[in-house]
């Protein structure tokens, strides 16, 4: 099984090396409930509503 959520720049953005994890710029998002909102409200028309 690969490990690359371990490898040492992944754990600068995510220090626990759990995945999933979304940086845009500074911000970084390490819940995927948060991830999908953030997404569907920064490109809504990719999204059905």
């Amino acid at each position: 099984m690969a490990v690359e959520h371990r490898h040492a720049d992944f754990l600068k953005i995510n220090l626990a090396g759990k995945v999933p994890a979304l940086t845009d710029g500074d911000l970084i998002l390490m819940e995927s409930v948060v991830i999908v909102l953030y997404l569907a409200d920064k490109y809504p028309e990719h999204w059905f509503r």
